[in-house]
């Protein structure tokens, strides 16, 4: 009975421990020219293979690993790959 209540916990650890190592990123994707939201650009997380879009207000969420990076894209601006934070502002840049 003790080791399987011992068990339990570590599981238990366990599982917080993998949690806490993902944040959840809430983000905005603006054009660097008018500060205007940029609707639908693409959020990647190279690390997850998944991502997300950007909706009416340029806003996005994500959950990824701490430390990854995410690729930002949108037709006609230049790519950009930023380091993930729980509160982000990315300004893309018009490609020329």
């Amino acid at each position: 009975m003790k080791k399987s209540i011992l068990f339990a916990f570590f599981l238990l650890l366990a599982a917080i421990g993998a949690q806490a190592q993902n944040i959840t990123v809430h983000g905005t994707v603006l054009s660097k020219t008018d500060d205007e939201p940029l609707i639908g650009a693409s959020v990647f997380s190279e690390t997850l293979k998944s991502g997300a879009a950007t909706d009416i207000d340029g806003q996005f969420t994500i959950s990824v690993p701490k430390g990854s990076k995410l690729t930002i894209s949108y037709v006609g601006y230049v790519t950009a790959t930023v380091e993930a934070q729980a509160e982000m502002t990315i300004h893309l840049t018009i490609v020329r």
